[in-house]
């Protein structure tokens, strides 16, 4: 659990199979009443895509994806489009955060 500033942690999914590291950089004291959902600052790289077989099944996507060549590229495309692992877009990831933990979907378990 990540409760103060300077504290790392890691967010696992994918049922387990990836994880990113996280760090608390700040906390800022909202008005009383006022609900402040978590949002992102900075990141790096696209995460996997789901159900890609975890950090191995990465790989292979990845390197297949690289490849025009590689015998599974075209599947690859079919099976999920175009990914750019070098991607990251903060404003898509506070998209996503504002619409799980925005006003009304915020709960003290969300931050345990």
């Amino acid at each position: 659990m990540i409760r103060s500033v300077g504290t790392a942690g890691e967010y696992v999914y994918d049922l387990g199979d990836f994880s990113s590291d996280i760090l608390l950089e700040d906390i800022l004291q909202p008005a009383p009443d006022t609900q402040c959902p978590p949002y992102c600052i900075a990141g790096e790289r696209n995460c996997p895509p789901e159900n890609v077989g975890g950090s191995g099944g990465c790989e292979d996507y990845l390197e297949a994806m690289a490849d025009h060549e590689h015998e599974d590229h075209e599947d690859m495309i079919r099976w999920r489009g175009p990914f750019e692992p070098e991607a990251f877009s903060v404003e898509e990831i506070n998209r996503q955060l504002e619409k799980r933990f925005g006003p009304g979907h915020v709960r003290s378990a969300d931050f345990e």
